[in-house]
């Protein structure tokens, strides 16, 4: 609830689109906004996807980064550090895919169902694909032998 004067009073809940991950509401407007304002990256577009014997929706963040900048594992472990400084830990993405352009409508909405459908499968996409393995301080690249090892359960996300 907010205080929005005059005796009034107005229900406050979660912006935009919400998805479900480790029992809370995770809100991908305001994920998206946080992530846009890390240095290096230009734009954002935050959806969930399903894991294999895990109860909700990861959190997947689909970038673009600032030119110049290149996603490798330092810059993933200052990205990552960024992330959990400002977002509470069920909000952090697990996955991140490297777009080299983002589209939108007509409307300039983004298009997100494209992305949520191919989720993280490197055999479903030539984009580089990157996953925050539990307790790990950095994101390390999916292909296809670490895509198999999460969909089998070897990570407790």
């Amino acid at each position: 609830m907010r205080d929005i004067g005059f005796k009034h009073c107005q229900f406050v809940d979660r912006v935009g689109d919400t998805f479900r991950w480790k029992g809370e509401n995770v809100s991908t407007t305001e994920v998206e906004g946080i992530i846009a304002d890390c240095t290096g990256i230009s734009e954002a577009i935050v959806y969930g996807v399903e894991i294999e014997g895990t109860n909700g929706r990861a959190g997947m963040a689909a970038i673009t980064l600032d030119d110049g900048v290149v996603f490798d594992e330092a810059f993933s472990k200052t990205f990552l550090a960024e992330l959990n400084k400002h977002l509470p830990s069920y909000a952090v993405p697990v996955f991140i895919r490297l777009l080299k352009t983002i589209e939108t409508t007509g409307t300039f909405k983004y298009k997100k169902n494209n992305l949520k459908d191919i989720a993280f499968n490197p055999a479903k996409t030539d984009d580089d694909l990157w996953v925050c393995l539990p307790k790990d301080d950095k994101f390390t690249r999916v292909n296809a032998a670490e895509y198999e090892r999460i969909q089998t359960n070897n990570y407790r996300f």
